[in-house]
């Protein structure tokens, strides 16, 4: 009976394994789904990924992206309330890259996106510089550190004020 018992047991498991997908197979399927503008379901793709495979390059990646679709409102949003919470929860996505994969090259991208969401779209200035402060100290050397230093330049600024300023320079 014992014997029997743990057959069946090593059967359910092996069939069950046999079955599901991997890691790289969600995401391409949550890609393709984002692809073809099927965002909420995308999303839940890259959510189930990030439950199932919490460790992996893809899960990553699928945060980030699902950080992207979050940040741009691709699931439509019927009031500012819900613009909102787009932007919180993109920024939440963006967060559990920078605890949970910190040493990715796309942490760098997500501290960043943190950055801007805070400084443009949801005027949190003092959580904006925070950011953009860190960003500059572990990425001293990036690419976006110039449109990082920009960003800190004109916080809190109009586009009328930064535009003000930019014809009072000397070329």
């Amino acid at each position: 009976m014992k014997k029997s018992f743990l057959f069946i047991n090593a059967l359910i498991l092996i069939l069950t394994a046999c079955h599901s997908k991997s890691d790289r197979q969600y995401f391409e399927s949550a890609n393709e789904k984002a692809k073809a503008k099927n965002f909420s379901e995308a999303v839940k793709e890259y959510d189930y990924l990030a439950s199932e495979f919490p460790h992996s390059d893809y899960t990553c990646k699928g945060l980030l992206e699902a950080g992207k679709i979050y940040h741009s409102i691709l699931i439509p949003a019927s009031t500012k309330a819900d613009t909102m919470k787009s932007f919180i929860t993109a920024i939440g996505y963006y967060k559990r890259i920078m605890n949970d994969f910190n040493d990715k090259p796309e942490a760098e991208s997500a501290l960043f996106m943190m950055g801007f969401i805070q400084a443009n779209e949801i005027n949190q200035l003092d959580s904006a510089r925070m950011s953009y402060m860190t960003f500059l100290k572990k990425y001293p050397g990036s690419p976006m550190a110039s449109s990082v230093n920009l960003e800190l330049n004109n916080l809190g600024k109009t586009p009328d004020e930064i535009l003000q300023a930019t014809e009072r320079k000397p070329y």
